[in-house]
């Protein structure tokens, strides 16, 4: 009898375990989109802003809003990423990258911060680290970005200072690369180092109150670091500062980088529009969405229409055709998935892109599963959009063969 209560006991634990883990997915999604969204068009207007001719005082306003946008953006990333990693599911992107290029990006990023608090913000870089090598450079961005923001929110007066190192591999073809964050802060006392990356904890309680944040970034810089087979660990005097490192194993490649940097000046106005010009469909309940992504087409020479329902879209396609579909994922009464299907269901085969502020591993698969060919993540950045067209046009050109 009492055997049989505890296996109850433990059926519902596991139900309620289920329904849990149900909920704070949903919670995280409907977050990410409400956050997202809106992140989207802040940034999308200052992509704009930033290729018009502004004055000098004009420029540094703009960029400075879409960085703290992109701050803000790593901050959504780093929640969502603790979500994925419990679920143990993530995907690192693999594509060649510039280590010059990614560290030159983020320490602009910073500088401006820096500046405000009057310290020095530095790095330098060895000769290695001009060559292409092949990983992920949104995730080291993404440690970078956490690792040098503790530095300067830690550090008073002095300087934080980065350096890129690189050490003899076993492999040829290839080296470790260590990247240390150097600051003159307040250091981390010795009883409370052992919890340094432990989730959601700082030093101290009164560091939060003090410098703000969520403890997360440590935490999540840990497991990003080991998930690209590297390591993680710090040195710090209380009182004197710290020495944040980690030590990654990359392979060199002669491939052009892929990685477009995203707070340098956008130079895609000066850049000759595509030879194809491509009439694309754009779906979406956020006007301010629409008005965005309306606007980097025209720029980038495609036509477009606007349409802020999935009912009005199914109508459109029925009156007149397009070469491409850019469909936001949540809507009302019909999301992007259940146009998608409708579209599929009556045979039509136009490539439909995926407006997304849903980054967790459920919702992309289930955009493939509706017929979605591919898809691209809230906040939109004009180079990606950009990219994600000129490797549709092949097959946009192939269907009208057909």
């Amino acid at each position: 009898m009492l055997y049989e209560e505890k296996i109850e006991l433990t059926e519902e634990q596991k139900k309620l375990n289920e329904l849990a883990n149900q909920a704070k997915h949903d919670f995280l999604t409907s977050m990410n989109h409400e956050l997202r969204t809106p992140l989207n068009a802040v940034m999308g207007f200052c992509q704009m802003l930033d290729g018009t001719s502004l004055d000098k005082e004009q420029i540094n306003l703009v960029r400075g809003i879409h960085r703290s946008g992109e701050l803000l953006l790593n901050l959504i990333e780093n929640i969502l990423d603790i979500s994925k990693f419990e679920k143990g599911t993530d995907n690192f992107e693999t594509i060649p990258f510039s280590i010059n290029e990614l560290m030159a990006e983020v320490i602009d990023l910073f500088r401006p911060q820096a500046n405000a608090k009057n310290i020095t913000l530095s790095y330098n870089v060895c000769s290695e680290a001009s060559r292409n090598v092949i990983g992920s450079p949104t995730r080291l961005r993404q440690v970078l970005v956490n690792l040098i923001g503790n530095a300067i929110k830690f550090t008073s007066f002095g300087q934080v200072y980065v350096r890129v190192e690189s050490e003899p591999a076993k492999t040829e073809g290839s080296t470790i690369f260590r990247f240390s964050v150097v600051d003159t802060g307040i250091g981390i006392r010795e009883i409370d180092q052992h919890k340094i990356f432990q989730k959601f904890s700082q030093a101290e309680t009164g560091y939060t109150r003090r410098f703000g944040g969520l403890g997360l970034g440590l935490a999540l810089s840990k497991q990003l670091v080991h998930m690209m087979n590297g390591e993680i660990d710090f040195e710090s005097q209380y009182g004197e500062g710290s020495v944040f490192w980690i030590r990654l194993p990359m392979n060199f490649t002669r491939q052009i980088s892929q990685w477009p940097g995203h707070t340098r000046r956008q130079n895609w106005l000066a850049r000759s529009v595509q030879k194809k010009k491509l009439n694309i469909m754009v779906v979406d309940d956020s006007n301010d969405s629409l008005m965005v992504a309306g606007l980097f087409l025209k720029r980038l020479g495609h036509s477009c229409e606007l349409v802020t329902s999935g009912a009005d879209s199914l109508m459109k396609l029925k009156i007149k055709p397009f070469d491409l579909i850019l469909m936001d994922l949540q809507m009302p009464e019909m999301d992007g998935c259940q146009v998608t299907e409708n579209i599929r269901q009556s045979g039509n085969r136009i490539p439909i892109i995926a407006l997304t502020a849903n980054a967790l591993e459920d919702d992309i698969k289930r955009c493939y599963a509706s017929g979605m060919n591919d898809y691209l993540s809230k906040p939109i950045l004009v180079d990606k959009l950009n990219t994600m067209l000129e490797k549709w046009s092949p097959q946009i050109s192939l269907l009208k063969t057909q």
